[in-house]
């Protein structure tokens, strides 16, 4: 079939079963122009695990839709039956997701969230940091205006 190692090859795209995962799997690929154009307005990008250990399993995703990028993670203690989730959102195309996960180490970081994959080069040992991220220091909001609708009561 050809280079393995993507998932476009010769602008024709590859469907069904592969023997490994294709070093790019990058579905934009298959076109050009206008219409490669109008299609990353529609593509979907995530990267997402779900991770199951004898005590617990968890769940991670990054996602951007071009309108919305957002990333969830849930663990469940299986022996508590404890449930921590926690979830972010950000603006749309604000994710830099790698076409090759090899050696690459996608990051979602808002205030108060944190959670980065880092994706070993030989593709043999991976590390999933989860942390919080301090929010930015900012002066007080402060706002001060009349409310509409009330009007001072006329004295005769």
């Amino acid at each position: 079939m050809g280079d393995q190692s993507s998932l476009v090859e010769g602008g024709v795209r590859r469907y069904g079963r592969f023997a490994a995962r294709p070093d790019s799997v990058n579905p934009l690929d298959e076109y050009d122009g206008l219409s490669r154009a109008f299609r990353r307005l529609r593509l979907k990008e995530w990267i997402g695990f779900t991770l199951i250990h004898p005590d617990w399993y968890s769940s991670l995703i990054m996602q951007d839709a071009n309108y919305l990028a957002s990333s969830e993670i849930y663990a469940y203690d299986r022996r508590t039956g404890v449930l921590c989730q926690h979830a972010a959102n950000a603006r749309g195309g604000s994710l830099a997701l790698p076409q090759q996960l090899a050696g690459a180490s996608p990051r979602f970081a808002k205030d108060g969230y944190l959670v980065e994959y880092e994706f070993s080069g030989d593709g043999k040992r991976h590390r999933i940091p989860v942390g919080q991220c301090p929010p930015p220091r900012r002066e007080p909001l402060y706002a001060q205006g009349a409310l509409p609708g009330r009007r001072k009561a006329a004295r005769r």
